[in-house]
């Protein structure tokens, strides 16, 4: 048939299973090299993932440091910032206070007020001071020429012979919660010697504490300096 005996066929045929075999041979080659380079492919974006999961995870950790030190730097601004609040401050006048004052009515009939000259927040508390003496009835004295002030904090000059811890304004003061130094007038401060007067000093330092006054001192004299 067609020219091939039976012996040619069989080479035909046996031609024909060598290349079917070649062919499935080289569909498993290629399918092989696909899968490899599958592989190949995966292996490699799995490191490129594991590699960029590592990199996120240290640029969030320096995050949270970051984050955290800058919270701590703000937090002490903050604590700074309140300090020095503090310490520019001036010094509380509420209506306990003034009430804490004015209920003194009737036992003060005078005060005389002074404040320390440069001192912007000293004259606002001595003009707190002033509302709240007159509130209680007392008749107000005072010369803004004159400056008795020689430290921090609250002074109050009583006539002689007063009582330098239980005299109405010392105590007055007290219950406003200002503990003023009181000491007794004498003729080298110029004034009148029947008044009691308050002086306002600069407020203490942040840091200062109140120095200690003993409740009794004997009496001694300042000599003078000047030849």
């Amino acid at each position: 048939m067609f020219g091939f005996d039976l012996d040619g066929w069989n080479a035909i045929r046996i031609g024909a299973l060598v290349l079917a075999a070649a062919a499935g041979i080289g569909s498993l080659i290629a399918n092989y090299v696909q899968l490899q380079l599958q592989r190949a492919e995966s292996k490699a974006a799995s490191e490129a993932l594991e590699k960029y999961k590592a990199d996120a995870a240290r640029e969030i950790e320096a995050t949270k440091l970051a984050a955290s030190s800058a919270n701590e730097r703000t937090a002490q601004l903050n604590l700074d910032l309140e300090k020095e609040r503090r310490k520019t401050a001036p010094r509380p006048w509420t209506k306990e206070q003034f009430e804490a004052v004015s209920s003194m009515k009737g036992r003060i009939p005078a005060v005389g007020i002074l404040s320390q000259r440069g001192c912007l927040e000293c004259i606002l508390l001595a003009n707190h001071l002033t509302t709240a003496f007159r509130a209680a009835g007392a008749e107000i004295y005072g010369d803004p020429t004159l400056d008795l002030s020689f430290g921090t904090g609250l002074f109050v000059f009583l006539p002689p012979g007063s009582s330098l811890n239980d005299h109405p304004v010392v105590l007055a003061l007290k219950a406003a919660n200002y503990h003023p130094a009181s000491m007794y007038l004498d003729d080298r401060h110029g004034v009148r010697m029947d008044v009691p007067i308050v002086v306002v000093g600069e407020k203490y330092p942040e840091h200062a504490e109140f120095p200690f006054f003993p409740g009794k001192m004997d009496s001694f004299t300042i000599h003078p300096l000047r030849r």
